[in-house]
């Protein structure tokens, strides 16, 4: 074989090699397991769902389960995966979205699974339907023994037991991290803990503060929370539900429990000494929680944390240095012009970067002839990636009464860095400025110039009388009939024409300003009583819970939104609101935020009649006067 027919020869075996490795296209699928197809009255088992996600497809998501039959359904627990198979030199790579279900069956009969959805772009992907059969008795085998090593799914993942922890427990979860294993659990089935990266700060040093449930007895869910008070801090949210947080699993002694982060908030101290955040309680409800009376689930609560706040060392401090100034930041600033006239106006643009909570002043360069206005703040901090920090834009004016070339010299900042712990300073330079002369400032007179003589005065020569009398003034020249009108008229007309300009300005916010809050709430009512009649539970509670709140704003003023669930009835009734109100008030709140999780056995025609009532006396509640409010509180 000649040279060139071997090159050919090569060059062919390599493109057929390529053509057998190279990753070949996947399409979208959806495919459903079950953990088995006969169980018992109460014998859990799971039902796991993975959407595969096809070359150049969006991420699945949206995950929902059609089960028709008598069970309890706990789920779904979400995770990704990424996977990679070769077979005969042909290599796949999957990504895929995998949800799993716990589902309990409550009576003797048949459970249809499925079918099962994700949504990927605009379209959905449905997957098959299988039959379980439910006996009377739970039946032997894998689901409470060993694990099928042919069945995957033949055990709860969630039936945690006492014991050495089994591999089969902390199925499709990952292990919780080091700092948050405990040697020793503070109650034997359920309690929140608070986590702070740091225990000891500087005053305007950004932390994190995280709180996790922890439960012994399988999955579970948070109802019902009351926020931490953080009244002596800057607070920015992170994590503010559970919902889309991945649980963990981890071993506590010898049983193993299952975790969640149901908060994560960045907090910035604004005093020095010993600040408490305040405690936080929620409702962790699932199979196996005790409720004790609560309809709601069991109670768990976590104590007030006390965090030491001290001010930055005195030893170095720079001059001009401001307590709250601290991070890693730097400066950059730019003249709107570098040539004016004597008298005018300059703008400077200063921008902050760096993190922390951003300082909201600078140092600016003091020079004669130099006047600063107060600066215009943009922007602010924003926490991204759990870290505190971003950029603030300061726009400041500047009037030059001084003509000649002025150097401006530096902007500075100092702060303080609590990693290197020591004082730093940012500048940014401006330069020099050029100020001409004004020309109307050289037109002026000045005070010492000499007053015009009297012959420059207009008006005709004196001319000497002719005979003696009593002297009369002469009549001014402009006093005529119509002067009167004229000086009765004028003010009159301009203060028509400012009515009618403050009537057209009214005219025009109320329309800029949307409906009014009546006619918000009427729309919520309304739209809450069309979700009742098309049976759309949710969106009737979400509707509902809008209206109350507009309603409870108009009577009383109080924005209910804002206010901790446990403390809503007492500031309604600080707010005037007779106490069976505020008691029925806060008792609908507390409900509709129940069962935006939980329906039960609530209908939605039912509930929107429940809350119309409460509706209609709010509205029949007529809100005292400021004056009114005074005098209460002399008496």
């Amino acid at each position: 074989m000649s040279r060139t027919a071997s090159a050919i020869f090569g060059s062919l075996m390599l493109c057929a090699l390529l053509l057998l490795v190279a990753p070949h296209a996947t399409a979208a699928s959806l495919r459903t397991e079950v953990g088995a197809r006969q169980v018992g009255v109460g014998q859990r088992f799971v039902v796991r769902v993975t959407a595969v996600q096809g070359d150049g497809d969006e991420t699945p998501s949206s995950p929902q389960l059609q089960i028709n039959g008598a069970a309890d359904i706990q789920g779904p627990n979400v995770a990704t995966q990424t996977s990679m198979r070769m077979h005969n030199f042909s290599v796949t790579h999957e990504q895929s979205v995998v949800a799993t279900w716990i589902v309990t069956p409550t009576a003797k009969g048949q459970l249809t699974i499925g079918p099962a959805t994700f949504v990927l772009g605009n379209k959905q992907l449905r997957g098959e339907t299988i039959v379980v059969r439910v006996d009377d008795a739970p039946n032997a085998g894998p689901q409470t023994g060993r694990p099928d090593p042919f069945n995957p799914f033949s055990f709860d993942p969630f039936s945690f037991r006492r014991g050495a922890p089994t591999p089969q427990a902390s199925y499709g979860l990952n292990e919780a991290p080091v700092e948050l294993e405990l040697e020793r659990a503070p109650h034997p089935i359920a309690f929140l803990r608070a986590v702070p990266s740091k225990r000891k700060v500087v005053v305007g040093e950004a932390f994190t503060l995280e709180i996790y449930a922890y439960g012994s007895r399988g999955q579970f869910r948070e109802v019902s929370p009351t926020e931490p008070s953080t009244s002596d801090f800057l607070s920015f949210p992170v994590v503010e539900h559970s919902q889309e947080e991945p649980p963990y699993v981890t071993t506590i002694g010898d049983e193993q429990w299952f975790l969640v982060k149901l908060r994560e908030l960045v907090l910035v101290p604004l005093r020095s000494g010993k600040t408490s955040i305040g405690g936080m309680e929620a409702f962790v409800n699932g199979p196996g929680y005790p409720a004790r009376g609560s309809r709601y689930g069991m109670k768990v609560t976590c104590a007030p944390l006390d965090i030491e706040v001290v001010e930055p060392p005195l030893e170095g401090r720079p001059e001009g240095y401001l307590l709250g100034d601290v991070g890693r930041l730097g400066l950059q600033a730019e003249l709107s012009s570098r040539k004016l006239a004597q008298g005018d106006y300059l703008q400077l643009v200063v921008r902050v970067k760096g993190s922390g909570s951003l300082p909201s002043r600078v140092q600016l360069p003091s020079l004669p002839g130099l006047e600063w206005q107060e600066p215009a703040l943009e922007g602010g901090p924003k926490v991204r990636d759990g870290k505190l920090g971003g950029t603030r834009t300061l726009k400041i004016a500047g009037r030059v009464n001084q003509a000649g070339t002025l150097d401006l010299g530096d902007v500075t900042l100092p702060y303080y860095d609590p990693t290197a712990r020591e004082y730093r300073i940012a500048r940014a330079a401006l330069g020099s400025l050029e100020v001409t002369p004004s020309t109307a400032a050289a037109a002026r007179p000045s005070s010492t110039d000499p007053a015009p003589p009297s012959a420059a005065r207009a008006g005709p020569p004196l001319a000497p009388r002719k005979a003696l009398a009593d002297w009369s003034p002469a009549r001014a020249s402009w006093i005529r009939p119509g002067y009167w009108w004229t000086l009765v008229l004028l003010p009159a007309s301009v203060a028509l024409g400012r009515l009618f300009l403050a009537l057209a300005r009214s005219w025009r916010s109320r329309s800029a300003a949307g409906p009014t809050r009546e006619q918000t709430l009427r729309q919520a009512l309304s739209l809450a009583k069309q979700s009742a009649a098309a049976g759309d539970f949710p969106a009737t509670v979400r509707h509902l819970e809008r209206a109350l709140y507009e309603a409870v704003e108009e009577a009383s003023g109080v924005r209910a939104r804002g206010v901790l669930r446990a403390h809503v009835e007492s500031v309604l009734v600080d707010a005037d609101l007779e106490a069976a109100l505020a008691a029925a008030v806060g008792g609908a709140i507390v409900e509709l935020e129940a069962l935006r999780y939980e329906p039960g056995d609530k209908t939605a025609t039912g509930l929107v009649e429940q809350v119309a009532a409460v509706l209609k006396k709010l509205q029949k509640h007529k809100r005292p006067s400021a004056l009114d409010r005074s005098a209460r509180r002399l008496a």
